[in-house]
């Protein structure tokens, strides 16, 4: 998203209109922020939309794990969804390069 945000490819649809975010705003995101951010891009393109829903995807099982990891409901969810999560993010990374 940065080397695009650069180019000016991307921009971000926000409520003022379109907006090109900074490097330093990108890299301070938590992944469902930039979730929301992929899915607010102005002209997407596949690449963006399949990234988008991959972070969406994968950011519920990481909140519970960073906010609820005691309880075992958040382990044993995690453990179930470990092994759709790893093939989402390989099939991600495919559109990345």
């Amino acid at each position: 998203m940065r080397k695009w945000t650069r180019t000016g490819r991307i921009t971000v649809l926000r409520k003022k209109g379109p907006v090109v975010l900074t490097a330093k705003q990108i890299d301070r995101m938590t992944m469902g922020d930039l979730a929301a951010e992929f899915a607010r891009i102005q002209n997407q393109n596949h690449a963006d939309s399949m990234i988008g829903q991959a972070l969406a995807k994968i950011n519920r099982d990481r909140v519970n794990v960073v906010h609820r990891k005691s309880k075992t409901t958040t382990e044993r969810r995690l453990r179930v969804n470990v092994g759709q999560h790893m093939w989402t993010i390989v099939a991600a990374l495919k559109y990345t390069v």
